[in-house]
């Protein structure tokens, strides 16, 4: 008999924040998993952003190749950067753990993963996670379990802006009883050889909560005390759906807790890139600005003498109805003198982003010729880029910048800029051309979201098999797969870029158990599937009242 698996993501969770509040009590479940078990640092993405993390944690491959880096597509041989096409499972379902797990006749139970919609045809049952066309109704397979199960969320995304803290957490706590009461009666109809339940509510927590435990925030007041121990409160609810889980399962089953990515406190200074391209003769403004890039400095202006709420409610309605089709990027390319600019700067997530070369052969107003002159231009610029301080400060801007096949591998590391930047934490790109090289963030942009993501995620192991009481160095997000694999006895595909965690197991497993290996890299047929426009409006309008877009 193959050994069972439960996986209990917690989407954003950090040790930062686990590690004292395990310690002082407040998480029992947790506290007792981390003493008897392994712990480690599970390294993210880059960038560390949910949709190519949650992909490359169910494929087991870096986003090269499964093509996923952003909430929508992206290209750099677009000027635009950014398409329109939020993405969806078909992009990769068929070709994850799960599909494989099914594919060996093995029964799977699946709530919630982000980015699972629309769900697909599994050995079991699988109830698809956010973003989706319908905030309160279940997705699911098979299809005639939406009915049985429900309502599962309360209002709708844009409530987000408009809760009270009180509020928000009112309805954190109905998430997380409601994916809580679902997999506890899944899990005693049936019996599942793989169980996975995320839980979304410490993402939540962290984007908007963050200001109320961090005084570093440039926003944070004296009367946000009373909120100090709202995201531990948060925590401990993830705690007690944990011990709920726990109560269901055999003592042969192997225990898994990871979460996507980390969290920390939003960027506080922005440095801009393009101006500093612009400095070094890189870059070329038109000299008359273009009307798409006078709206967008119009409302970066009007949006700072709106209250928080009114200002997020005008983003959204202006972003839906007015610019539905152009990104902020694509407002400042519009100003762009292509036919003079050798590189330009792209923003990818938060504390990361990018410099594309202009091409020759591959944007349509490429000057750069490919081969030596475009290895030079990248070489100057990585090497000033790290040289960077701000002088206000002395700080060092930017920690590292990849060159994009330092990091990815596979057919779609070319839609990526030639070079990857991983800012200092405290900085991020400034999304407005016009400003200075160096200017600080408006306090008031950390009213709705103050808490962002950064690498360094969370894994826990716990159950037969498993050492006890060890801490290892971090491994990587797409290790994950692999290493459920083969804590379930099956064998590993060759495609899977991610290392079966061997460190983590009893050595005596170990020696008993060798990695088998599998050459396929789809166990299930699914369809493609393409978003109507209502559809993906309605999407975007989820991610953007979450504070995504």
């Amino acid at each position: 008999m193959k050994p069972k698996v439960l996986v209990i993501g917690l989407d954003c969770a950090t040790f930062k924040l686990i590690s004292p509040y395990a310690e002082e009590g407040y998480l029992p479940n947790l506290k007792r998993i981390m003493e008897n078990g392994v712990t480690r640092i599970l390294k993210s993405t880059i960038p560390p952003v949910s949709p190519p993390a949650w992909a490359t944690f169910l494929t087991g491959r870096n986003p090269g190749k499964h093509g996923i880096f952003q909430f929508v597509d992206m290209n750099v041989k677009d000027y635009g950067f950014l398409s329109n096409r939020i993405i969806n499972s078909s992009l990769f379902s068929g070709s994850t753990f799960i599909d494989f797990i099914s594919s060996q006749n093995l029964t799977v139970g699946i709530v919630k993963i982000p980015f699972t919609f629309p769900p697909w045809k599994v050995n079991g049952f699988m109830i698809a996670g956010e973003p989706s066309p319908d905030w309160k109704k279940a997705h699911t397979y098979p299809p005639e379990l939406s009915e049985k199960l429900g309502c599962v969320n309360l209002g709708s995304s844009t409530d987000f802006i408009l809760y009270s803290p009180e509020d928000l957490f009112k309805h954190l706590e109905f998430d997380c009883n409601v994916r809580t009461k679902i997999a506890q009666e899944m899990i005693e109809k049936n019996t599942y050889d793989f169980f996975m339940l995320v839980h979304n509510i410490t993402d939540a927590a962290a984007h908007r909560y963050w200001k109320y435990i961090d005084p570093t925030c440039p926003n944070y007041k004296k009367k946000f005390v009373k909120y100090k121990n709202i995201v531990r409160d948060v925590y401990e609810l993830a705690d007690k759906s944990i011990g709920k889980l726990l109560e269901k399962i055999d003592e042969d089953t192997i225990i898994f807790f990871m979460s996507d990515h980390g969290a920390s406190r939003n960027p506080i200074h922005f440095f801009n890139i393009n101006a500093w391209l612009k400095e070094k003769g890189a870059l070329y403004y038109k000299e008359k600005k273009s009307a798409t890039r006078l709206i967008m400095n119009a409302l970066i202006k009007i949006k700072y003498i709106l209250s928080p709420k009114l200002r997020s409610f005008t983003s959204i309605f202006i972003k839906k109805f007015f610019l539905k089709k152009l990104s902020n990027f694509q407002a400042s390319a519009s100003n762009f003198d292509w036919h003079q600019t050798k590189a330009y700067a792209v923003t990818l997530y938060a504390t990361f982003g990018g410099v594309a070369l202009n091409l020759k052969g591959r944007q349509a107003c490429g000057i750069v010729e490919p081969g030596p002159e475009a290895g030079r231009l990248c070489e100057d610029i990585q090497s000033a880029l790290l040289e960077i301080r701000d002088p206000r400060n002395g700080k060092k801007v930017i920690e590292q910048v990849y060159r994009r096949e330092d990091i990815f591998t596979g057919t779609y590391t070319e839609r990526l800029p030639e070079l990857i930047i991983k800012f200092n934490s405290d900085y991020q790109s400034s999304a407005d051309p016009s400003a200075p090289l160096f200017s600080d963030v408006n306090p008031s942009d950390f009213d709705f979201q103050s808490g962002n993501h950064d690498e360094n995620g969370i894994f826990i192991a716990w159950g037969k098999n498993i050492r006890k009481g060890a801490k290892f160095a971090p491994a990587q997000i797409q290790d994950m797969a692999p290493t459920i694999l083969y804590a379930m006895g099956l064998s590993v595909p060759d495609e899977m870029d991610g290392q079966v965690l061997l460190d983590i197991f009893e050595q005596d497993f170990v020696d008993k158990n060798p990695i088998g290996r599998i050459s396929e890299s789809k166990w299930t047929e699914t369809e493609s599937y393409e978003l109507n426009e209502d559809a993906s409006d309605k999407m975007k309008e989820q991610l953007q009242g979450l504070g995504y877009m």
